[in-house]
């Protein structure tokens, strides 16, 4: 069994001729993830950033650089990916709060990856107050109006840019089944893509998702999530 991705993505907005480009791994101060999470999340991101290397259009150019989520201001750093656990409440300080607003508001893009590989169905269905995604889909648009919040369906650019992506029909059954179905979230600062919500579980034998039980340890994706990153690096690119 080896966890995939669901219909998510990852995007590279950017335009540099620096020889390497951090990928940031963000660190929050008070993480609700366990430590066996936060371990496999870093080498899951570590092993990413290889794989993408091997793209024609990247040229090994990622480097994956962990920071503290109050560092993500320092240049050069187009990207940054940020893990929360869906069934734990986890609060943002209020400097990491600005810190993520402003890295957004200068054409930063930030992956926010839910961690449901772990979990079955009735725990990352579960209704949790407070999470990571709250700050981002409810926080940051009252404190902000420039953001807004969407969702990326099968005619988004996203899914047709280069590739044409069809939605999994094990995701595509939580989009239609599960009300608090977070992946495929987009998080817009006045119109223009600045995030995106990842959803990640665990797939055995194609389509059952089955909770992974540690250690757990990195996978490749499916080949659609590595065609829906070519989409998201050209789409990000043009916009």
């Amino acid at each position: 069994m080896a966890p995939v991705l669901g219909a998510g993505s990852l995007l590279l907005a950017f335009q540099s001729p620096q020889p390497t480009l951090p990928w940031l791994i963000l660190r929050p101060a008070r993480d609700a993830r366990s430590p066996e999470m936060v371990r496999f999340d870093e080498r899951m991101d570590e092993h990413l950033v290889a794989r993408l290397n091997e793209a024609p259009a990247l040229r090994g150019r990622l480097q994956a650089s962990p920071r503290a989520v109050t560092s993500i201001l320092k240049p050069g750093a187009p990207f940054a990916s940020l893990h929360f656990d869906p069934t734990r409440p986890m609060a943002l300080s209020e400097e990491e709060k600005k810190s993520l607003e402003e890295y957004m508001i200068r054409g930063g893009f930030l992956l926010l990856v839910e961690d449901n590989y772990p979990y079955f169905e009735r725990q990352y269905r579960a209704k949790i107050e407070g999470t990571v995604f709250d700050f981002f889909a409810r926080e940051l648009p009252r404190r902000n109006p420039a953001f807004s919040t969407s969702r990326a369906g099968p005619d988004h650019p996203l899914f047709t840019q280069h590739y044409r992506i069809e939605i999994p029909p094990f995701i595509q059954r939580e989009m239609d089944e599960n009300s608090g179905y977070r992946g495929e979230t987009l998080f817009l600062h006045e119109g223009r893509l600045a995030g995106y919500t990842l959803s990640l579980y665990a797939f055995h034998d194609g389509d059952e998702h089955v909770p992974l039980k540690p250690p757990y340890r990195p996978y490749d994706l499916i080949l659609t999530g590595y065609e829906l990153l070519v989409n998201i690096y050209v789409y990000s690119s043009q916009h």
